[in-house]
């Protein structure tokens, strides 16, 4: 066909090509036809391909049963370490292996096709394929701060036909439940969409995917995690002030309230007196840590005043906070007392609870943090 044939092996080299790439693009390991054939009475061998004889010295067998089995045309088989040569009848249907010359290859044409080649269908949005999942929902953090609040889980596929969905929740024991509105009241499912009403942490935290099916196949989602936070009230006890001396190190503790650390995270933010944000970018002795910590490498006067710590509830594992506001919370201020000493050039000094590592024993997926803190006068 256009100058092609099936393939003749008249060289080790040759014979080492073929069964090297069929070793590396034959995942089925499929039994392939060559031009080799057998005279079934005289035991001859020949190439179709290009007429030449097979000599016994360039014959590449499985083993000596599989070149006296029955068969009249050569074939390559798998042999576990290579492809080797066996025998088989030429009314079986395999795939073949073809050669062609150079000088005859410009006669073949590789034709692009995609899925739709020998349908009848011109445009491929028409053509009736399974489903896929276009989205999956991502894990989602419920923070109930009233009691009309919903909580929704979307997954999108595509799919002709459209394909139906199911949304199933494993919960914290292990059992499983097809989400429907029979469950339910508070289960509202279109298409791939779950709605809960007032979610309740006991009935519905868990593990939930969905599956997309129509009647060429079944697809299931990635699983996401639908836990429950919240934080609490900073307490109204005054805090103690903060003494340091002038040109010296100082810390002020920022003590959250309760959030329910490993399902929910919390970020730190400072400012002092009534609007003045603390801006570690800007002045370089001062620093926020992950532990809540206002460090101050080295203080003076200036530093002095009344500072309130704010904790905003966040993720710790990319999970989404579900609301647009995570709530927040402003500590009473906390007074930094200076206290006049002389100036003197010290350190730098390595502070007592660093280097630091957040969050302290980090799970797989996490993002983790190093920190280091010196102290130290100005230089």
């Amino acid at each position: 066909m256009d100058g092609a044939a099936l393939v003749s092996v008249n060289t080790l080299v040759e014979h080492q090509f073929v069964s090297q790439w069929l070793m590396a693009n034959d995942p089925a390991i499929n039994t392939w036809y060559t031009s080799g054939v057998i005279d079934e009475e005289t035991l001859k061998m020949r190439w179709e391909g290009d007429g030449m004889d097979i000599e016994p010295g360039l014959q590449y067998w499985l083993n000596n049963d599989h070149k006296d089995k029955s068969g009249d045309h050569i074939v390559y088989t798998y042999g576990v370490y290579e492809y080797l040569w066996s025998r088989e009848y030429s009314l079986i249907s395999l795939p073949y292996i073809c050669e062609i010359s150079q000088t005859e290859a410009y006669k073949i044409v590789k034709e692009d096709r995609d899925f739709d080649f020998g349908s009848n269908y011109s445009d491929p949005l028409f053509a009736p394929k399974g489903p896929k999942f276009v989205l999956h929902q991502q894990s989602v953090i419920v923070v109930r701060t009233d009691s009309t609040l919903n909580a929704a889980i979307e997954y999108i596929a595509t799919g002709l036909p459209q394909p139906n969905y199911k949304i199933i929740q494993t919960d914290d024991e292990g059992n499983v439940t097809d989400m429907s509105t029979l469950v339910d009241s508070r289960y509202t499912i279109t298409n791939g969409k779950l709605s809960i009403q007032s979610p309740n942490e006991a009935l519905d935290s868990g593990t939930y995917h969905c599956t997309a099916q129509n009647e060429f196949g079944l697809v299931v989602s990635n699983p996401m995690q639908l836990s429950f936070g919240f934080l609490s009230e900073f307490s109204n006890v005054e805090p103690s002030p903060v003494d340091a001396y002038n040109d010296d190190r100082a810390a002020i503790d920022c003590t959250p309230p309760n959030y329910r650390p490993g399902k929910v995270s919390v970020n730190f933010q400072w400012y002092k007196g009534n609007y003045h944000f603390i801006r570690p970018d800007l002045h370089a002795y001062m620093f926020i840590s992950r532990n809540g910590k206002l460090y101050f490498s080295v203080v003076s006067t200036n530093d002095a005043g009344a500072y309130r710590c704010i904790v905003k509830l966040s993720s710790n594992n990319g999970a989404a906070i579900g609301t647009n506001q995570p709530p927040s919370r402003i500590s009473l201020p906390i007074q930094l007392r200076i206290i006049n000493a002389a100036a003197s050039v010290w350190g730098p000094e390595i502070a007592n609870d660093f280097p630091a590592v957040f969050p302290t024993t980090p799970k797989r997926g996490q993002n983790v943090h190093l920190e280091c803190l010196a102290y130290g006068s100005y230089v």
